[in-house]
């Protein structure tokens, strides 16, 4: 190998991004997109690994139904007209950042949000699909603990998640 030669980083492959994500709506949005914008609303501060986890709460709760639609899935409300995952909710102030992550972001923050959907929707990760569906704060007890099997706080890289994890 010649001397002094800089080495090439590693790139991963580069999708086409647009310059900016923002959106009124989803309705553009590729499953994988839409996917990020809710991990971003929901875990965008999180590590790595529990993105992906949270993610996988997603997937598994939409192969549950027949058309395996994650934007499907996120348009049901529950009988107070809220969102499975709050960010969705209109009043939530959450929703106004997954609209314009790079807003409040650096793209860098939307793109790790990226990358976990991607490795969600490939199953590239399986080892940390446990089969959650739900999840909330460790020392939150959610109205709908008593319907679900809790499946405790989840392995990370890090350690383990903030969050406990649930099994509907």
């Amino acid at each position: 190998m010649p001397q002094n030669v800089p080495l090439k980083p590693y790139l991963r492959p580069e999708l086409p991004r647009p310059h900016s994500y923002y959106a009124r709506d989803f309705s553009s949005d590729t499953e994988e997109v839409f996917l990020a914008r809710i991990l971003f609303g929901e875990a965008r501060s999180l590590s790595s690994d529990e993105q992906i986890e949270i993610g996988y709460t997603l997937k598994n709760r939409a192969e549950r139904r027949s058309d395996k639609s994650i934007r499907k899935m996120l348009s049901l409300t529950d009988k107070w007209g809220n969102h499975a995952y709050s960010c969705m909710n209109v009043h939530d102030p959450n929703r106004e950042k997954i609209l314009n992550p790079r807003g409040y972001e650096s793209l860098e923050v939307f793109d790790r949000c990226l990358d976990a959907a991607r490795a969600v929707l490939a199953d590239e990760h399986t080892e940390l699909n446990f089969g959650q569906t739900h999840y909330a704060p460790h020392s939150f007890h959610p109205r709908w603990e008593h319907e679900v099997r809790a499946l405790g706080r989840l392995p990370t890289s890090e350690g383990t998640s903030y969050h406990t994890f649930y099994k509907k």
